[in-house]
């Protein structure tokens, strides 16, 4: 059962670690499913592939474009996964350092507004990942039926 926060500081400082906490939830989250679409796009490669090069082993426009698909989708994911520098974390030692001597409210406060300043110094980065997850999405369904049409023509 949650306890209903008795302060004004306790809630900012409970809201403001949820924000945080969600943030890095949707960025792993992000990563599990691009991890996810590369392996599906690795069986449609092997899969695809392997049967529209047996039929017609010729390399035409149809096929460059299902590899350059495959290929870009492989950048892109690598960029999702890409360890950039998000700040979820606050670092011990400055709240040991300079915080230690503020009462639990105080800190709270400082905490929440520091958790704040990085969720929107996190957030372009995050957002910038979707649309390259999107891509991602828009580089599979082109290799997929780029191999179709090959399959199909052989």
């Amino acid at each position: 059962m949650r306890t209903v926060a008795a302060t004004a500081a306790e809630i900012a400082y409970t809201e403001a670690v949820r924000t945080i906490t969600r943030q890095q939830d949707v960025v792993d989250g992000l990563r599990t499913r691009a991890g996810t679409l590369f392996a599906g796009a690795a069986l449609v490669t092997a899969f695809l592939g392997g049967q529209a090069l047996s039929r017609d082993p010729t390399f035409d426009v149809v096929t460059w474009i299902a590899i350059g698909a495959f290929v870009a989708l492989f950048a892109l994911t690598l960029v999702i996964l890409w360890p950039w520098p998000f700040r979820f974390a606050l670092s011990a030692q400055i709240l040991i350092e300079d915080h230690l001597e503020k009462d639990v409210a105080e800190l709270q406060v400082y905490v929440a507004e520091i958790w704040e300043k990085n969720y929107h110094l996190n957030q372009p980065r995050v957002d910038a990942l979707h649309w390259v997850f999107r891509a991602a999405c828009a580089a599979l369904s082109l290799e997929v039926v780029a191999w179709l049409i090959s399959i199909g023509r052989g």
